[in-house]
């Protein structure tokens, strides 16, 4: 039996190059990452240096294998995340990985929002034009993050949680809603 070209190890890596740019293309908007192969059993959000990514982290993460021009890549996952991430050397294009709790569309802000931490982000607008509610970064994080500047490339934010991905591009205005 022929193997399909479509499960190739570069057709796999095609589609994680184009999921990530339909995300960057697509500020605030959430994008399921399709499983492949069988599907893996539950697990909890995984912190930092346990060696687990989500599918969506692994699938960004692949996506950026081949990237050849320069880029400071910055992984982490929320309660880890410096807003010291935000400067950058100058003339060199970063990308923030986050890895979150929870993703949610929309001005659901109280289901993202944990009452004993006041200081989560309840709700983002990105461009006026869509509302991400985002569990995990607290408000000074995203207080920090300077407005876009044509001179500066800046830093392209991606999150992540379990088979959820969002991207917010360097160029794209945020700010809290609430």
């Amino acid at each position: 039996m022929m193997p399909n070209p479509a499960d190739t190890p570069d057709a796999d890596d095609l589609r994680a190059a184009r999921l990530l740019q339909q995300a960057l293309a697509r500020p605030g908007e959430i994008l399921e990452i399709e499983p492949s192969g069988p599907p893996q059993p539950a697990r909890p959000f995984v912190r930092q240096g346990t060696g687990r990514l989500s599918p969506a982290m692994k699938t960004v993460l692949q996506a950026l294998s081949g990237h050849a021009a320069p880029l400071r890549l910055a992984l982490t996952t929320a309660a880890e995340v410096d807003p010291a991430v935000w400067r950058t050397p100058a003339g060199t294009p970063a990308m923030l990985l986050i890895e979150v709790p929870a993703l949610r569309d929309g001005r659901g802000a109280e289901r993202a929002r944990d009452d004993e931490d006041p200081d989560l982000t309840p709700c983002l607008c990105i461009d006026g034009t869509r509302h991400l509610s985002v569990a995990g970064i607290a408000r000074h994080f995203w207080r920090r993050r300077p407005e876009a500047d044509p001179a500066d490339p800046g830093v392209d934010l991606v999150l992540c949680s379990d088979r959820r991905l969002v991207a917010i591009g360097r160029q794209s205005r945020v700010w809290l809603c609430s």
